[in-house]
């Protein structure tokens, strides 16, 4: 049995919350049983006499990591979980005449710690969700109750690890918070006598961010939280995360009001923007990013909050493979190290308003980010282009036919120093451009270049970021200053008109 401080043990909500599942363990062990041989019915009828004898082979073997057995037990587990819920749920008019649901409930109030967390809203991540008490004491009993599953007994340890993060969530202002996005056919690979390896160990990209493989335990706990119905689940599709942790405040609002029905509270959901997804794709890892799950490291009764990007399963990949290298990982690390902080405080914050400094960035990453979901190549091309043109315009440009030869000398200027490398820039997007134009029109190309666009577009951010330093920036300044620089007109540059 794991040790457990004697503080949280002698504590008077260690008794009742023990006395209070071992009474319901006791009074609803036919139902409870009645689960259990419906999950051993549930893998009888999926009996499939190769993953049978394969179980067998791999117990002897002691390889455990087939992906298609373990998928089934997974599932398994899932609906399991999802049976508890309504289980506890649909039990909840009776166990509230318990005398042991009023002794958890009389513990709690005369905790003062604990009195001022009940019946009231807790703000988190943006929304508001009442804890009341049978939020606390659901939560603890349907955690409890599905791994009683495992051995059909309660689990000692576990029932201390519960409480102990308990402890932690009552006593502690600040949470710790993981985002967690699965990354869509990514392979982390090392290459050893030319044979590619898959990594198995987390990879440490900084002190709140890494990238790790995804474990059971993580496909039991956050399948069932993910709410987007063409969330791919399969075992080849996802193998890794990439987590992102932090800490935020607590903050428990309004006036206790016992006069609050105690009862479920409805989900609520909040979308945020991800900076991880954004500097993924600036170091050229094109892989498709699913939507991201936000919640307590402790997964203690807070409601999980999903987190949509503005990428699917269905990301498109030109001239990319799924497989990252160490060199890439290391690029990633110094993007991220050098500007995710100022990212997420002057642009990723999902904040627009009037003279935004970031406007124009914010604009042009989030089309950026769009391409990805494209099923069509065309319309990621677009994309990407329209991307271009918010990063390197301004209010009050004047109307086509200008407008066009204005933003290429922007992007040429910006981009290139030497007056000859400029000018082979400007004409290589104009070529862009008519591709652009001929689509936007109504016309057909198979002549338009993703990969080129996208690395003019790479390049531009990574250059741009670096004004992210300055304690004051205006982007309209920044273009009357490329304005200012606007060789005469060349041949070659007449050429390319």
């Amino acid at each position: 049995m794991s040790d457990i401080p004697d503080n949280i043990k002698n504590h008077p909500l260690y008794t009742v919350y023990l006395s209070f599942l071992e009474k319901v363990v006791t009074s609803y062990d036919s139902l409870l049983n009645e689960i259990w041989q419906l999950k051993k019915s549930r893998e009888t009828l999926a009996y499939d006499p190769y993953l049978q004898s394969l179980k067998a082979d791999l117990i002897r073997s002691g390889n455990t990591e087939d992906l298609r057995l373990e998928e089934q037990y997974i599932n398994d587990d899932i609906s399991l979980n999802r049976i508890v819920s309504f289980l506890i749920e649909g039990l909840y008019a009776e166990l509230k005449n318990l005398k042991e649901y009023q002794d958890c409930i009389n513990v709690m109030d005369s905790d003062m710690v604990i009195k001022n967390q009940v019946n009231k809203s807790l703000s988190f991540l943006g929304t508001h969700q009442t804890m009341r008490h049978w939020t606390y004491l659901s939560h603890f009993l349907k955690s409890m109750i599905f791994k009683y599953f495992e051995t059909c007994s309660i689990n000692r340890d576990y029932f201390n690890q519960y409480l102990r993060d308990l402890e932690s969530f009552f006593h502690q202002d600040q949470l710790e918070v993981i985002r967690i996005s699965p990354l869509h056919y990514f392979q982390l690979v090392s290459s050893s006598n030319g044979n590619l390896i898959r990594q198995q160990e987390p990879v440490i990209l900084s002190e709140a961010l890494r990238i790790r493989p995804v474990t059971r335990e993580d496909r039991i706990r956050f399948w069932s939280k993910f709410p987007i119905s063409h969330l791919d689940k399969s075992f080849e599709g996802i193998n890794y995360f990439i987590e992102y942790n932090f800490k935020t405040t607590k903050s428990f609002d309004g006036t206790q009001d016992q006069t609050i029905p105690d009862q479920p509270t409805p989900i609520q959901t909040s979308h945020i923007f991800s900076t991880i997804t954004t500097l993924f794709r600036l170091v050229g890892v094109h892989c498709g990013l699913l939507d991201t799950t936000t919640t307590t490291k402790l997964d203690l009764p807070i409601q999980g909050y999903s987190i949509n990007l503005f990428v699917s399963s269905l990301g498109v990949a030109y001239n990319t493979h799924p497989y990252v290298s160490p060199d890439t990982l290391s690029q990633f690390k110094g993007l991220w190290n050098k500007y995710g902080d100022l990212l997420i405080r002057k642009v990723l914050n999902d904040q627009r308003f009037d003279d935004d400094p970031f406007g124009n960035l914010k604009v042009s990453i989030n089309r950026f980010n769009a391409a990805f979901e494209r099923k069509d190549g065309i319309d990621a091309f677009i994309d990407n282009v329209v991307a271009l043109e918010a990063l390197f315009s301004k209010k009050g440009d004047k109307p086509p036919p200008t407008i066009t030869e204005r933003l290429l000398k922007r992007l040429a200027i910006f981009l290139e120093t030497d007056p000859s490398k400029r000018e082979d820039l400007f004409c290589d997007m104009r070529n862009l451009y008519r591709q652009r134009n001929e689509i936007i029109h109504g016309g057909y190309t198979k002549e338009y270049d993703i990969v080129e666009t996208r690395k003019y577009l790479i390049r531009s951010f990574l250059k741009y970021f670096e004004f992210l330093k300055l304690d004051s920036f205006y982007h309209a300044d920044f273009i009357r200053i490329l304005d200012s620089n606007f060789p005469n007109i060349t041949k070659k540059y007449n050429d390319c008109l």
